[in-house]
């Protein structure tokens, strides 16, 4: 009876690994497409059954990052660095993500490690940048702007897809 439940039971565990490494096989190949929202769904069908998965938080991260969402990426990187990945671009595209949501200390903080970690020269270089314009943010926010945007409600929807720019007599978005 034992020998049969276990025969079960593997076959089983077997089945629902299949089917997870195939999900996580189509998510690849979407990534590899630029078809960047199908990854992000077919990956969080992977974190509903474990949400520490930390490659699928990786790809589902630079998911949103590469589709312009990066402020939907924060707490996808924060797992996929829990979880253990390390590469040449995590800590500086999860800084990245922090700055565009207004947490700039703790963008300050990624970067630091960035320039620790990094071993490419050019990913060293962007750290180095990134490093620069983050300690400046103090100075800029000092500056008086005499600009205000407002939101033309009857060609704009209260997304920010494009803006338009009036010069010279003509618009022009951009």
């Amino acid at each position: 009876m034992n020998r049969i439940l276990f025969r079960v039971f593997f076959v089983i565990s077997m089945a629902g690994g299949l089917v997870a490494c195939n999900a996580s096989k189509k998510a690849q190949k979407s990534f590899k497409m630029g078809e960047y929202q199908l990854v992000i769904d077919r990956y969080n069908k992977i974190l509903a059954k474990n949400s520490a998965d930390p490659q699928a938080n990786y790809y589902v991260a630079e998911a949103y990052r590469k589709s312009n969402r990066p402020q939907e990426s924060v707490e996808f990187y924060k797992k996929a660095l829990a979880g253990g990945i390390k590469n040449d671009s995590i800590y500086l595209n999860y800084a990245y993500a922090l700055k565009s949501n207004g947490m700039y200390d703790q963008a300050k903080v990624e970067v630091d490690k960035a320039l620790k970690y990094a071993k490419n020269e050019d990913w060293t270089k962007r750290a180095n940048e990134e490093s620069e314009n983050l300690n400046q943010l103090d100075y800029i926010r000092s500056i008086e702007n005499y600009f205000r945007v407002k939101n033309l409600s009857d060609i704009n929807t209260p997304k920010t897809e494009y803006s338009p720019v009036y010069t010279d007599g003509y618009i022009y978005f951009t």
